[in-house]
């Protein structure tokens, strides 16, 4: 039952330091190429400006989804035009040419700087915020620092997977090895 347990534990362990894995390279992925990531039809980026505080903080991860309209006070994702980064703001004025958005805490809207907004431009209303135990905030305040924590973590992980590994490895030698003396010493006795 213990060893049933401790392969449980191993392989559990092993499925998060995969999936942790896999979310810091599509974090690195998508800050890099600046395009955010689809998973199950929805897009999720980290927010890494304070525009839209309170409700919205710098280091949360917004995660949005795609329509085929959007409204007044929707909170959308879109692409500026000037250097194509993501921009997290709020509908505010609705046109025939498009939209404008403004920052909840930026004083004028985004017209100066983006014009208007067009569905084109646009990938998604904003569906939920999380805080994700505060590791976008840890991201985006010191990013070496939590490549390194996750390099550590990850090869603390490796490592004990391999002494879990090579301990049952062992222990599986030893009881060959016991199992084969026996046959000896049997074999030996009834000579």
């Amino acid at each position: 039952m213990k060893k049933i347990l401790s392969y449980i534990l191993s392989a559990i362990t092993l499925l998060i330091l995969i999936i942790s894995i896999i979310f810091v390279i599509l974090n690195i992925k998508g800050v890099k190429d600046n395009t955010p990531i689809k998973i199950f039809g929805y897009r999720y980026s980290l927010v890494v400006s304070d525009s839209m505080n309170p409700s919205i903080q710098k280091g949360d991860y917004v995660i949005y989804e795609e329509f085929d309209e959007y409204n007044l006070k929707d909170v959308i994702v879109y692409r500026s035009k000037t250097d194509n980064k993501l921009i997290v703001h709020e509908i505010v004025e609705e046109t025939s040419f498009g939209f404008k958005t403004k920052g909840s805490n930026n004083k004028i809207n985004d017209f100066n700087y983006e014009g208007y907004i067009t569905n084109d431009r646009i990938l998604g209303k904003v569906v939920k915020v999380t805080a994700l135990l505060g590791i976008g905030r840890l991201f985006t305040s010191n990013k070496s620092m939590v490549i390194m924590i996750v390099v550590i973590v990850s090869f603390g992980i490796i490592v004990w997977q391999i002494v879990d590994i090579t301990k049952a490895l062992k222990e599986k030698t030893k009881e060959k090895y016991q199992k084969e003396l026996e046959d000896y010493k049997k074999e030996l006795n009834d000579k």
